[in-house]
Order: C-alpha cells, then structure tokens, then sequence
C-alpha cells in the first residue's frame, strides 16, 4: 500500500504536454482565440495601467510611475496572467508573449535580488547584516 494518494508513473492515464494537445475547433478553440488574439493583451494593459507591476518595480527598488491602485493584493492578478501567458506560450508561441514574461520577469528577478540584499534576509540558512 502507498502512503500517496496517486502515483504518476504507474498506469494506464499519463499526463499529456500542454503543447502536444491541440483544439482546432468548437467552443473552447474559440475561447483559445478570444484568449490569444484579444484577453491577453487587455489584461496585461490593464494591469500596467492600474500600476500593479508596479508592486514589483517597487520591491526591486525602482521607482513607479505611479501610486499603487485597487486592492493591496494585486500581484495575485499579475501571477495569474502571467500563468495564462505562460500556456498560451506552450500551446502557440507568439512573438509579443514571450515580451511580457521578459518584462515581469526581469522585475521578479531585480525584486528578488533587492529582497536578497535586505538587512532581514535569511539565505542558505544564515541571516545576513544589513
């Protein structure tokens, strides 16, 4: 008896790669296409203009365009879309998506390295001076 509730490598169901699966007609590639050819760029415009990535801008030490707006757990929002942009990039690669990740992620990335670099900070076990 195994103390998992599933083991992945044993059986007849194995997982399929997002980008082995293609829905070429019916109501969910329309959606696919709503998605890839309209939602995206709208949420990521949106996103930009309400200054939620700006969270990330902030945390990396750089200074927003503008003050933070809505609610205060936006990044939420920002790591969904990324997630969507992120499957579309597996199921259709397009040259303006993989822009967008660039951009958050190099943002994540500054925000991490500034976190590092933080009198608080706790890496490889040790608790750096500030």
């Amino acid at each position: 008896m195994s103390l998992c509730p599933v083991i992945p490598s044993v059986g007849a169901v194995a997982p399929v790669a997002a980008s082995a699966v293609r829905i070429s007609s019916g109501f969910w590639h329309t959606r696919q296409e709503l998605n890839t050819t309209k939602l995206l760029d709208h949420c990521d415009t949106w996103i930009e203009s309400m200054g939620w990535y700006d969270t990330f801008r902030r945390a990396a030490g750089q200074t927003p365009d503008k003050a933070l707006q809505g609610k205060l757990f936006t990044d939420a929002d920002v790591y969904k879309l990324l997630e969507a942009f992120a499957w579309e990039t597996a199921v259709r690669p397009e040259p303006r998506t993989p822009d967008m990740v660039r951009r958050f992620t190099q943002s994540q990335q500054a925000a991490n390295t500034a976190a590092l670099a933080g009198p608080d900070c706790i890496a490889a076990g040790q608790r750096l001076a500030g």
